[in-house]
């Protein structure tokens, strides 16, 4: 009977030191010979000037690496998933933000099609590699009890990150998001997705349309990795560079945040992107509940995880996010699984201070000059409503949304570098509320022409100082700025 005791009491021990549930994607990295050539374009309009098949027979899924590009003015590369139809367009910018990669398509073959854009030359592409994915083993399970009782489920505020193989997940209606410290330490954490689709029947992992795909600010990252009680990740994405839109825009909801400890006892839930045996639960969301066993900063629950689940929120029984969960510890002898409580000082300060406007990474160059304006404390939802209502119905007023998002982070460098630039834009900003507010009332207002020759001024000043890509960015702004329909589109009168 002691033996028996014994042998539970070591079991017990071992699952309460269980392993960090991770599930990273399988793929093979095969190699491929993709080569435009240079190309001219003397014409006034985007002309197409390469097209290529890409394949890799039988591959679940596809993503271009390892992409080189000259991509000089409004020049762009698109892929178009042949399964789908799923498509992304990278312009400079979005090809940086990307890592030199492109985003994650669905089935073995996607078409590559070149735009230079008008007036350019020298417009190419280079591809030595495609990662190509292949069948998925199964992950660590901690299940808890003799049955994986885990049920699909679609929550918008869950992200799967890949190809680390983790779960994400948004604390804010921008983006700041929620996952381990031993998952974002590496260059695998490099991808968020939401809306995930499921997996086929034999398991192989499908990913969203590109719009629903956001690369991980990686300079944003604030994380521990010190174990079971100490293991979380605060970080940003990316805005979509298909969108415009950051994540928490596009999904509409975020975790509210417990002010302390659930009660022990009380129902929890882990809702993340865990490997199954059944196919189309594999790495595809799902979700089960259980009781909460113990609470500190380390929380225990009896709640079933496998591998991909790191990262998950630690759900309370009225929906709100009490900690992240990092590792696996149940088995068929009982035992629980593991996170961190937001309540650990460190975890809270990451996340106040990405919340804050923090976290590396640039930031949001309307957020610096609203801070050196001292604007009112609603300009930031006064932007968030002009861009919504005024600048994303229209082309052209995308446009410059897309061209905004992958600017900012240079920009807000730029300006904190220098306080009177940042002055300077915070006294502009300050004139150009009312612009917005007048516009949003009553869907037309006057733009004075000093605040326009005062906004070329200033991108000129950042174009002198920035990036060749930031320089390139901000001289085409400024000549579009220039035409007087360009602004009338938006519904903006210049006037004296």
């Amino acid at each position: 009977m002691r033996v028996h005791a014994l042998s539970l009491a070591v079991i017990a021990t071992f699952a309460a030191a269980g392993p960090a549930q991770t599930a990273p994607l399988q793929s093979d990295r095969v190699p491929h010979s993709l080569r435009s050539g240079a190309h001219d374009n003397p014409s006034g309009a985007p002309l197409l000037v390469f097209e290529q098949l890409v394949s890799v027979s039988g591959a679940p899924w596809l993503r271009l690496a390892d992409l080189r590009a000259e991509l000089p003015g409004s020049s762009y590369l698109e892929v178009v998933a042949l399964r789908d139809g799923h498509r992304q367009r990278l312009d400079a910018g979005a090809l940086r933000a990307w890592r030199e990669s492109s985003a994650y398509f669905n089935g073995d073959a996607v078409y590559v099609r070149l735009f230079a854009g008008p007036w350019t030359a020298g417009v190419s592409l280079v591809a030595t590699a495609v990662e190509a994915g292949v069948a998925d083993p199964e992950g660590e399970d901690s299940i808890c009890g003799a049955s994986d009782d885990r049920t699909a489920s679609t929550d918008a505020r869950v992200a799967r990150v890949v190809p680390i193989g983790c779960t994400a997940w948004l604390i804010d209606d921008t983006n700041c998001l929620v996952s381990a410290g031993h998952c974002c330490g590496g260059g695998g954490f490099s991808t968020a997705q939401f809306n995930v689709p499921p997996s086929t029947a034999g398991g192989s992992l499908q990913h969203p349309p590109p719009q629903d795909q956001y690369p991980v600010d990686s300079a944003s990252r604030r994380f521990a990795n010190a174990g079971q009680g100490n293991d979380w990740c605060v970080f940003k994405t990316l805005p979509n560079s298909g969108t415009g839109q950051e994540a928490g825009q596009r999904q509409g909801a975020f975790f509210a945040l417990t002010a302390g400890l659930p009660g022990v006892g009380t129902t929890t839930r882990i809702t993340g992107f865990g490997t199954s045996a059944i196919g189309r639960l594999n790495q595809a969301q799902s979700t089960h509940t259980g009781p909460l066993q113990t609470a500190g900063t380390r929380l225990c629950y009896a709640v079933d995880t496998t591998g991909g689940n790191s990262g998950s929120p630690v759900i309370d029984a009225l929906g709100r996010a009490a900690g992240v969960h990092t590792h696996g510890g149940c088995s068929v002898f009982g035992g629980c699984n593991s996170g961190t409580s937001r309540t650990l000082s460190a975890f809270a300060t990451a996340i106040d201070d990405c919340l804050a406007g923090g976290g590396g990474g640039g930031g949001c160059a309307f957020v610096a000059a609203a801070a050196a304006a001292r604007a009112p404390a609603d300009s930031r939802s006064l932007g968030y409503r002009f861009r919504d209502e005024v600048m994303q119905p229209t082309p052209r007023g995308r446009e410059y949304v897309g061209l905004y998002y992958r600017t900012s982070p240079e920009i807000v460098d730029l300006l904190r570098q220098d306080p009177l630039l940042l002055a300077r834009a915070g006294l502009l900003l300050s004139r150009l509320l009312p612009v917005m507010r007048e516009r949003l009332d009553f869907g037309v207002a006057a733009l004075p022409v000093r605040d326009l020759r005062e906004l070329d001024a200033l991108l000129a000043l950042l174009a002198g100082r920035g990036s060749d890509a930031l320089h390139t960015s901000l001289s085409w702004l400024r000549a579009d700025l220039r035409a007087p329909e360009s602004l009338a589109s938006l519904g903006l009168d210049v006037g004296r």
